[in-house]
């Protein structure tokens, strides 16, 4: 396994971010887990690294946003990075 989990939280952390720069609703990168998973999602290696990532709610209007995070699926060998799809 070549990607350690801190750089698999940076690497999902910098693609999440990039793909949310011009969102309404950002992303909590301070509220993450990370988890060594398995399986061959996506084209993945097995094992891979799974972060989610809190999204935050800046809109005092908005109680409630779901889902309330996303995931960021992170190959273990390569360091590609992947959104896994929630709902």
């Amino acid at each position: 396994m070549k990607i350690e989990e801190s750089e698999a939280l940076e690497l999902a952390k910098k693609f999440a971010l990039q793909e949310y720069k011009d969102t309404d609703w950002p992303l909590n990168v301070d509220d993450t887990s990370v988890k060594l998973s398995h399986g061959t999602w996506l084209g993945l290696s097995d094992p891979h690294w799974s972060v989610v990532i809190s999204t935050k709610i800046d809109d005092p209007n908005v109680a409630v946003v779901d889902p309330d995070h996303v995931i960021v699926l992170v190959d273990t060998e390569t360091g590609e990075t992947k959104w896994f799809p929630v709902m």
